[in-house]
């Protein structure tokens, strides 16, 4: 995975070992996170369909609520599965002074951070349907602030 940046945010990450995050919808490209909101708030049935006896299912649909609120953040740092590619230079540094760092997304996964990949179009929906029942199948010994988050 690369992460494009200023030469600047480089030295920055590579002195404090540190990434940042942003909120998610305070993004570039923030209709994203918009258009994901505005699926889930059209379609709330068709992800939870299938769990409706699951013993948590109350706690489901009130995340699945507080997702449709304001109250609801989620802190985003952009990669790209692309070494190289000119319009994430574009987007992500000013004067053509871009570099492309590579991480493992192992090593990010085994420092706490959750990784996952952007969906987009019509595979939204089944998609969360589908990591929210994977969520469920594992979540029994999860205390319920735990399955919460």
């Amino acid at each position: 995975m690369f992460h494009y940046c200023s030469i600047e945010a480089m030295r920055m990450i590579v002195e404090t070992k540190t990434i940042w995050v942003s909120n998610s919808r305070f993004l570039n490209d923030f209709e994203e996170v918009t258009r994901a909101i505005k699926t889930i708030e059209r379609s709330p049935d068709l992800i939870v369909q299938g769990l409706e006896t699951h013993e948590r299912i109350e706690i489901i649909r009130s995340q699945l609520q507080r997702l449709m609120n304001s109250d609801f953040h989620v802190f985003v740092s952009s990669f790209c599965k692309h070494p190289d590619k000119l319009s994430q230079c574009r987007g992500y540094a000013r004067d053509g002074a871009c570099v492309s760092i590579c991480f493992s997304r192992k090593v990010l996964e085994e420092m706490g951070y959750q990784v996952s990949e952007v969906i987009y179009g019509s595979h939204f929906i089944e998609t969360a349907a589908t990591r929210l029942k994977d969520v469920c199948d594992v979540s029994e010994d999860l205390s319920q602030t735990d399955f919460r988050r």
